[in-house]
């Protein structure tokens, strides 16, 4: 819900995957997921998302993303 409406304000698209390791559902799948707009606005959902409270603890507590990882950034050429 978080990512949809922060990239809706933003004039954003995602991808949202869920990759589980060797197809196995009894363990934590992987998260992968791909922005794609103005690079000023996907910049800005990478920084709120690391500044808001997007995420619980193990007590249910809200806390800050801190597994984020970004694993790659390029421009995308648009065909007009």
């Amino acid at each position: 819900k978080w990512i949809r409406k922060s990239c809706k304000s933003l004039n954003c698209s995602f991808t949202l995957k869920k990759c589980y390791p060797h197809d196995n559902r009894e363990k934590r799948p992987y998260i992968f997921v791909s922005l794609w707009g103005d690079r000023q606005a996907v910049k800005q959902v990478l920084k709120r998302w690391r500044t808001s409270r997007v995420d619980v603890d193990s007590r249910g507590q809200p806390c800050l993303e801190r597994m984020m990882n970004v694993i790659g950034e390029k421009d995308l050429m648009r065909d007009v």
